[in-house]
């Protein structure tokens, strides 16, 4: 039996549960008792009627709430992705850029030696821009450089004096070196 099938029994039962209670109803014969236990039939066949209806919508209903939960799945999971991208984009894009001094300078968090065995502080060697106060030019150092106590040295130069009239407007982390991928293998 389907359910189309079960609720039109169901119904017709009622119906006749119904009709049977009020012709008793109407007899000569006292019948009341019979009357009520139709009537109580009939009710109880229209609710079953009333359920398997609210079941059958709900079977209906099922595949459309089926996909619109796939569907959500699916857009969290991409939003997720989309998210994780943006943060790499967004990180890729910090390492790309040049930050202004007056932004920031790089943090000095090495400690290391010199030459003579004197502890110091520094950052991480990082690409500069340069402006030439004399002629007001501005490039990009060809060297690394980094900073300690506040001011700017040469990566490997003991010639402190290459940076004379010159000041960093800028700077920039240097890139992490290439690392060939595996394939199947992601960026995260």
């Amino acid at each position: 039996m389907t359910l189309d099938e079960a609720i039109k029994h169901a119904e017709e039962v009622a119906e006749e549960k119904e009709n049977e209670a009020q012709d008793l109803e109407y007899s000569k014969l006292d019948w009341k008792y019979e009357a009520n236990q139709c009537s109580k039939c009939s009710e109880e066949h229209r609710q079953l009627a009333e359920w398997l209806k609210e079941l059958k919508d709900y079977r209906e209903r099922i595949p459309s709430y089926e996909a619109g939960y796939n569907d959500a799945k699916r857009e969290i999971a991409l939003s997720g992705e989309y998210q994780r991208a943006y943060e790499r984009g967004k990180k890729d894009a910090e390492q790309t850029r040049w930050i202004p001094v007056s932004e920031r300078v790089p943090q000095e968090c090495i400690h290391t030696y010199d030459n003579n065995f004197h502890d110091y502080t520094r950052s991480e060697s990082v690409s500069v821009t340069i402006k030439n106060e004399v002629t007001n030019s501005v490039y990009v150092f060809r060297d690394l450089a980094y900073i300690s106590n506040g001011e700017w040295y040469i990566d490997n130069c003991y010639d402190h004096d290459r940076f004379k009239n010159c000041s960093v407007i800028a700077w920039m982390p240097r890139p992490k070196p290439y690392e060939p991928q595996e394939r199947g293998d992601t960026d995260e």
